[in-house]
């Protein structure tokens, strides 16, 4: 049983040590947190591609 812990800790570094091209989210229409309508597609996502930004990872939005 113990096994399921430690293997989800090696895939979780796994998926932290990975290179990333772009970031791609689905999301829905949310106002005024996210929205293709909405300035920088809302709030969320403008805090999320800014922070995606600083490690130089493109944000795609998918509504």
């Amino acid at each position: 049983m113990r096994a399921l812990p430690y293997s989800s800790w090696f895939f979780g570094l796994w998926l932290c040590a990975s290179p990333v091209n772009a970031f791609e989210l689905n999301s829905l229409e949310w106002p005024p947190y996210t929205g293709a309508a909405l300035p920088e597609q809302g709030q969320l996502s403008s805090l999320l591609r800014d922070a995606l930004a600083q490690q130089d990872i493109p944000l795609r939005i998918r509504f």
